[in-house]
Parts: C-alpha cells; structure tokens; sequence
C-alpha cells in the first residue's frame, strides 16, 4: 500500500492550502473548539467528509452571520457558503487567507460535499 506524507498528518482544521479552488460546503453546526493556549474558538463542520472543520475567525462570522441571516451561530446549519483562499491578504510575510462568501446562485447547487481530490 502506498503511503504519502499527507497521512501522517493530524490537524484537526482546514488550512488555506487545502483550498486550491473556491468550494460551496454546508455548515451542518459550529462547535466550541478549546486551543492550546486554552482559549475558545468557533469550528464551522460541513455536510459530507471531505473538508475539515474551519475555524472561524471574526470577519468569517460576520459574513456568514450576513449569508445566514443571523447571528445566533446555532441558526447557521444548513447554510451555504463558498470558502476560498484569499491569496490577496498578506500577514507577515505569509500570503492567503481562508475567507467565505455569499455562493453565486449557480455555485450554490453545484455544492462539493465530498472529499476532495488532494484528500483522497
């Protein structure tokens, strides 16, 4: 059996290099995720078993706040939103960023709920 360094690989959440393309997933639900430093963080889990969480920093909550029509996160399943990497953004030296949007109408039935490619 062949064996690839992605194997070996224990994160827990999707990075920005996972996002090759941009991706409609559901948020099935958002949990609290406690980091090593022991502080709280939102985790958004979509439908199928392609994708890893994504934590969800605050201008991602405010624009799935916006697309979901509310900001009570427990609201948010079932809601559609196109993740993509933001190679735009630029932080110490570091280039992307893991931002969402609204999905174009034609985008949004066209969801990617399974694994993706690189995964498999």
């Amino acid at each position: 059996m062949a064996r690839y360094i992605k194997d070996y690989d224990n994160r827990k959440y999707l990075k920005k290099e996972d996002l090759p393309n941009p991706v409609v997933l559901t948020i099935t639900h958002v949990t609290d995720d406690e980091m090593q430093d022991g502080s709280i963080k939102p985790a958004a889990h979509f439908k199928g078993d392609g994708y890893l969480p994504a934590l969800l920093n605050k201008t991602n909550r405010e624009m799935i706040a916006l697309i979901a029509g509310s900001e009570n996160i427990d609201e948010w399943g079932g809601t559609q939103v196109e993740f993509f990497n933001d190679e735009a953004f630029v932080y110490q030296g570091s280039r992307g960023a893991i931002r969402c949007r609204r999905p174009s109408v034609s985008e949004a039935s066209e969801v990617d709920d399974d694994l993706p490619e690189s995964f498999t």
